[in-house]
């Protein structure tokens, strides 16, 4: 009989904690916190910064949140994506719709790129969310020697003294479409030699300002160009994309909650904003994750 009872009262007990648990589970936005944010960043400061800002917003909201801080390039980041390691990345429009459909290789509007990112994601569990005003699209600039000498305005000005200059840039360059590739297959440009370098960071500084190379690939919000007085040359055949800033997800974890607090940040950051806040990160050299808690807080976002 007493078997029976505690049988009973057992029962009881676990039925007792599953409705509990039921109780506690319901309700998207309790639920919804609980998966781990996973947020990677490609290896340049810039795109650190930004993940530590998606990684303020996100934890006002209630999520877990774990940055890992200059994983790779795009195809690292996109294989990491796939399986799971990150689930959320900071990217740039256009380029990332021209690294997963290789068949863009010019310029869309805004959001006819976005659309088509959607399109092309979906059937990798992925998605994009609003895109930001904030642009920082790749440029090809030239140092001050290379301007003096051969006066460049656009990049097609390039190509009959290409011979005479070296480009620098990161090390997936000469396979993209938006960097030496297509200097090469949409301008005719073909360049003495190419240095391996980084993602417009200081390699690509000190190689240009050193004379190491003469041409290099930055990114537009970059204050170093203006800084180091290199010259922006206009791409006149309009071989780059659109640079918006724009959250890459899973979309297992793209719940609205989530959704909601990384659109509002994606509004209210501008392209002014974005070079202010890499002067603060590239020229003061000041700590990525204090230089975005601190524009956060400014915005009322943290």
């Amino acid at each position: 009989m007493r078997l029976r009872r505690v049988g009973a009262v057992g029962a009881s007990l676990v039925a007792l904690a599953l409705v509990a648990g039921a109780c506690g589970s319901g309700g998207g936005s309790s639920s919804s916190t609980k998966t781990p944010v996973k947020i990677g960043s490609a290896n340049f400061s810039e795109n650190v910064m930004l993940a530590h800002l998606y990684e303020g917003v996100l934890k006002k909201a209630g999520y877990s949140v774990t940055v890992k801080e200059s994983i790779g390039s795009r195809e690292v980041i996109g294989g990491a994506l796939k399986s799971g390691d990150i689930n959320l990345v900071p990217e740039y429009a256009g380029n990332l719709l021209n690294f997963v459909d290789k068949s863009t290789t010019s310029g869309l509007p805004l959001d006819q790129t976005v659309s088509k990112l959607k399109t092309v994601l979906k059937s990798q569990n992925l998605t994009v969310l609003d895109p930001s005003p904030a642009t920082d699209g790749d440029v090809l600039v030239v140092n001050q020697p290379t301007e003096s000498k051969y006066s460049p305005k656009s990049v097609s000005d390039l190509k009959a003294v290409a011979a005479n200059l070296v480009m620098g840039g990161p090390s997936e360059c000469p396979t993209r479409d938006t960097c030496l590739k297509g200097l090469q297959d949409i301008y005719g440009i073909h360049f003495k030699d190419f240095k391996v370098l980084d993602a417009g960071g200081p390699l690509t500084v000190n190689a240009l300002a050193n004379n190491n190379v003469q041409v290099g690939r930055m990114f537009s919000a970059d204050s170093t160009i203006k800084a180091k007085n290199f010259t922006v040359l206009d791409d006149d055949k309009h071989f780059q994309l659109a640079g918006n800033v724009i959250p890459e997800v899973r979309v297992d974890i793209a719940q609205k909650k989530l959704t909601d607090a990384l659109n509002k940040l994606s509004s209210t950051l501008t392209t002014d904003d974005l070079i202010a806040l890499d002067d603060q990160v590239q020229t003061a050299k000041k700590d990525p994750t204090a230089v975005a808690q601190a524009y956060l807080q400014s915005k009322g976002l943290a």
